[in-house]
């Protein structure tokens, strides 16, 4: 897998744009950039993201995995990447929260909790909105 993310994007930057420009526009070292393309390393889900954002193209396309019936290796990645999708349209840049490995370290009730914080941020916007509208 490696080596087909580094070919695409070696494919993408093309001849007319830097590793160190792309690297400076996602925050990361262009030796990290670097990495990516050489197959030394894999970007983790959110400079995945970042990645197909910059170049204008899918997570799939980047993955080689661009078929018309759905690759099934992303699906337990699908939630994610239309949440992700819907925060970008929010102005939320700052993913960390969708580091995947993250949620590992995290208990049944620590995601309960989250979850409950969710549910009354969105109360209160809802609430905030009803004000403002009448």
């Amino acid at each position: 897998m490696r080596r087909l993310i580094g070919d695409r994007l070696k494919q993408l930057r093309g001849s007319t744009i830097t590793q160190q420009d792309i690297a400076n526009q996602l925050g990361l070292s262009r030796a990290s950039y670097s990495h990516y393309e050489n197959g030394r390393s894999e970007p983790d889900l959110s400079t995945l993201l970042s990645l197909a954002d910059f170049f204008n193209v899918s997570v799939d396309y980047l993955l080689d995995r661009s078929t018309p019936d759905g690759n099934p290796a992303l699906e337990p990645y699908k939630d994610v990447l239309v949440l992700h999708q819907l925060l970008r349209k929010q102005g939320v840049d700052d993913l960390f929260f969708l580091q995947l490995d993250a949620w590992e370290t995290l208990t049944r009730q620590d995601t309960v909790e989250i979850k409950h914080h969710f549910e009354w941020v969105v109360e209160r916007a809802r609430r905030k909105k009803n004000t403002t509208d009448q």
